[in-house]
């Protein structure tokens, strides 16, 4: 045996040996998480039973769940670590109604069909969605690892999530109202919907959007907090699940005019059955098809339509009269604007 694999050997016996130190007294790891999240001001904490460390990571450790809502009794991994951090990040919506802006014909489609399609994130791909927050909590693995297709995995996991828009409808203001009709509502020539939404089940990704202001540094950011620390106490790699859709709920600052909940679904993912046909829309752009009345994951309710300042308001009467919804939607009247 030669000197080479003699240390190699030693060296891993060693860390083998601290690994499991750290671990024997893993409630030092849980009151560093606990204190981090009480300076953010989160209540949640995590036990002695949700973090564990092994050689490079202190790893968020997963339990089983299982899930009596599906059809397949599906067990799901649920780790309490990340539910927090998720929660802090991008908190569940309070209300239950929110406003949709879209294109006249979007409206058409959506009341014919009784559908919403979301397309995947590669939509908004030069738009900085979804990479920006791997670039400000310093996951740049993301731009350079590959799939086992070999596709690059910030493309490949954005190709593999879909998602559509909301805005919460109790408060926007007046000019941010406006900037959404230019944006989304065909410059008033649109129509601004607005839903009743209420997950069903184990579904829990729709979520509030987090807007990344520039004058907050990205040092003090939760995860980056979190990252420092553990690395500063234990030498390890701070790591936790759910990384794939964290970023899909992630956006710069300017876009908060939008006041944006986002509904996402996620091809490949633990919390629920993907059951949905991808169609093809341009390129790497791709899209899947919500039923309003019929999926086993959101209710979504049309309570009522606002016609936009620039239409006729017969042309939303006479579609809401050839297309007829289980429940009658009310048409508002047009907000009116300086």
């Amino acid at each position: 045996m030669n000197d080479d694999y003699f240390n190699k050997v030693k060296k891993q016996m060693e860390l083998f040996a601290e690994t499991d130190k750290l671990n024997a007294n893993i409630s030092s790891a849980v009151k560093t998480i606990n204190d981090i999240f009480q300076t953010f001001g989160i209540q949640d904490t995590v036990c002695s039973n949700d973090v564990e460390f092994s050689n490079s990571f202190l790893w968020n450790k997963l339990y089983l769940v299982w899930d009596k809502t599906l059809d397949s009794n599906l067990i799901l991994r649920k780790p309490r670590l990340s539910e927090i951090i998720f929660n802090h990040y991008y908190p569940k919506p309070t209300k239950t109604t929110f406003y949709h802006f879209t294109t006249y014909n979007n409206f058409v489609s959506i009341i014919k069909n009784q559908e919403l399609w979301l397309f995947n994130l590669m939509k908004r791909f030069h738009e900085g969605e979804f990479t920006q927050f791997y670039k400000d909590h310093g996951l740049t693995g993301y731009e350079t690892n590959t799939d086992d297709n070999g596709i690059v995995m910030e493309r490949s996991l954005m190709q593999q999530t879909f998602y559509t828009s909301f805005a919460k409808s109790s408060t926007i203001p007046l000019n941010d109202e406006e900037n959404l009709w230019y944006s989304f509502g065909e410059g008033g020539l649109g129509v601004r919907l607005e839903f009743e939404i209420t997950p069903k089940g184990s579904y829990t990704d729709f979520r509030n959007v987090y807007y990344k202001q520039d004058e907050n540094p990205n040092e003090d950011l939760l995860i980056n907090k979190l990252v420092s620390e553990v690395n500063a106490k234990y030498k390890r790699i701070f790591t936790l699940s759910g990384l794939s859709k964290i970023g899909g709920f992630y956006l710069q600052g300017d876009f908060n005019t939008e006041h944006e909940a986002r509904l996402l679904i996620k091809q490949s993912t633990d919390d629920y059955k993907f059951d949905f046909t991808i169609h093809n829309f341009n390129g790497e752009i791709r899209y899947i098809k919500l039923k309003l009345f019929d999926n086993p994951l959101v209710d979504i309710n049309i309570k009522s339509v606002q016609p936009g300042f620039h239409i006729n308001d017969n042309r939303i009467e006479k579609v809401i009269e050839q297309y007829p919804l289980p429940d009658k939607i009310e048409i508002k009247k047009k907000t009116k604007f300086k």
